[in-house]
């Protein structure tokens, strides 16, 4: 399995604290550690959540959180990283990596060795109305009382039970949730792959010759339709307006919903029944000059420990071709994406879940669109999002370049505007004398303390293993106050 990352999750502003020692894969992303602390805890995901480090930010209306490891982002003892749940109550979290190990042999992950206290109920109204929940409960009197009651469900909370042994057991549930989601994304991939492979096969000497595809491959046309090499060398740019897609400014010049036209009906010559099993002499659609166009879907993870489901189901009912999977992040090269492309002739279509498929940002989108596809003429079709619908990136009007860029800059700004909202409150805590970011181990009392104790010729190790604080943040904490 590799490494473990060994974690201490600390609920802030509780006291006595409320803590969790759970050990976790060092390659799962943050979107698994958003459910393992939701469970080791006691959480019930009612509310959004965020990670920070201090200068970047990963979940909800953030940075994307399935793109992001422990091992590439808190890889080693002694990093941190903090956890937002619920933005009305707020209840903050300190992650902290104690350690990290090999895996062991029997051992099975994620787990919890250890903890303690309960976890506050949901909605109770954050660390300073949980509290103030608890004493009314003691007080058993008193409309306070009452809404306590109704929050905790009983008047018998005991905020110092917790059951480890029940906490494990719910992650060994989530653990065999994640196993059975894989065994589902692998029945999807299967599926669409027997989708993509009904119908005869193309003879040998009908094979392109271009080098597109090995000479020992086996190329399936669906019935009805005619052989990859048999279309129209047909530009984007001067296809029919009998498309799968019109566009919606073309001609009439409103904006009105896509449509798809009626198709006319011909007769198929015995002479093509012959060649294309399944067809007779009957009547059938005839395909605009589009229809030899292929579709091919791309789905890709980030690492191994993620799973295609989503995507595999979106793709599925896209009419592709072919899907072709990926586990690899955007940082790193992706040769399956550039095979795929290379594949792709002018007028085919490639087709993704969501943007952050292909791209890390609106920018990168665009450079993709640009210098990718467009020099192609390769349509780009997006199923999810802001940007979600077909994109012909050397267009055939403004308009479609238009609607993409508009869309883009839509998604830019919400971000922006989050980030900026973020920064604004934390400028008005700075002014009120709060600081964002972990608190400090080590207070003005124990410096003090740390004081006295290195003038009566102390060692620093033997300081900060007496008052339980890091041997490197004692010494900063007293070059600091040096420096003052």
């Amino acid at each position: 399995m590799g490494t473990i990352h060994q974690l201490k999750i600390t609920l802030r502003e509780v006291h006595p604290p409320v803590w969790r020692r759970v050990h976790v894969p060092s390659e799962v992303s943050l979107a698994e550690l958003h459910e393992v602390i939701q469970v080791a805890m006691g959480w019930q995901q009612h509310h959004l959540h965020l990670f920070g480090t201090g200068d970047r930010e990963y979940g909800d209306n953030a940075g994307s959180e399935y793109d992001v490891t422990l091992a590439g982002l808190i890889p080693q003892a002694g990093d941190w990283l903090g956890y937002r749940y619920d933005f009305g109550d707020c209840w903050d979290h300190d992650i902290e990596v104690e350690k990290v190990h090999r895996a062991g042999a029997k051992a099975t992950y994620p787990r919890c060795s250890a903890g303690g206290r309960a976890c506050p109920p949901e909605d109770s109204g954050g660390p300073e109305g949980y509290l103030e929940h608890l004493r009314a409960l003691r007080h058993r009197k008193g409309w306070k009382y009452r809404v306590a009651k109704s929050i905790f469900g009983t008047t018998r909370w005991d905020p110092a039970k917790w059951d480890r042994a029940e906490v494990n057991a719910s992650l060994a549930a989530l653990a065999k949730q994640a196993a059975a989601k894989a065994k589902q994304e692998a029945k999807a991939a299967a599926a669409v792959l027997a989708k993509a492979s009904t119908g005869p096969s193309v003879p040998e000497n009908s094979r392109p010759e271009n080098g597109r595809f090995r000479d020992d491959e086996t190329i399936l046309v669906p019935e009805g339709r005619s052989p990859r090499n048999d279309r129209p060398e047909t530009h984007p740019e001067t296809l029919p307006l009998e498309s799968e897609f019109q566009d919606p400014f073309r001609d009439g010049g409103g904006m009105s919903a896509p449509t798809v036209p009626a198709k006319e009906t011909t007769d198929v010559s015995a002479e093509t029944a012959k060649t294309i099993p399944g067809l007779s002499t009957a009547s059938v659609s005839a395909p605009s000059a589009t229809i030899n166009a292929i579709r091919i879907g791309y789905a890709r993870v980030s690492t191994r420990a993620q799973d295609h489901l989503s995507q595999m189901e979106a793709l599925a009912g896209a009419h592709c071709r072919e899907v072709v999977e990926e586990t690899v992040s955007t940082r790193k090269d992706r040769p399956k994406l550039a095979a795929t492309i290379e594949r792709l002739q002018p007028g085919d279509t490639l087709v993704i879940y969501k943007p952050d498929r292909v791209a890390r940002s609106v920018k990168e989108l665009l450079v993709f669109l640009e210098d990718e596809l467009a020099p192609r003429g390769i349509n780009l079709e997006i199923l999810s999002g802001i940007c979600a619908g077909l994109h012909r990136p050397n267009g055939q009007s403004v308009a479609d370049k238009m609607l993409f860029m508009v869309a883009a800059m839509a998604a830019e700004m919400e971000r922006d505007l989050i980030s900026e909202r973020t920064l604004d409150g934390l400028a008005a805590a700075a002014a009120h004398g709060r600081r964002g970011g972990r608190p400090s181990a080590v207070t003005d009392d124990v410096l003090a303390i740390a004081r006295a104790r290195l003038a009566r010729g102390e060692s620093v190790t033997a300081i900060a293993k007496a008052l339980k604080v890091g041997r490197s943040t004692l010494y900063r904490a007293l070059e600091g106050d040096d420096r003052q």
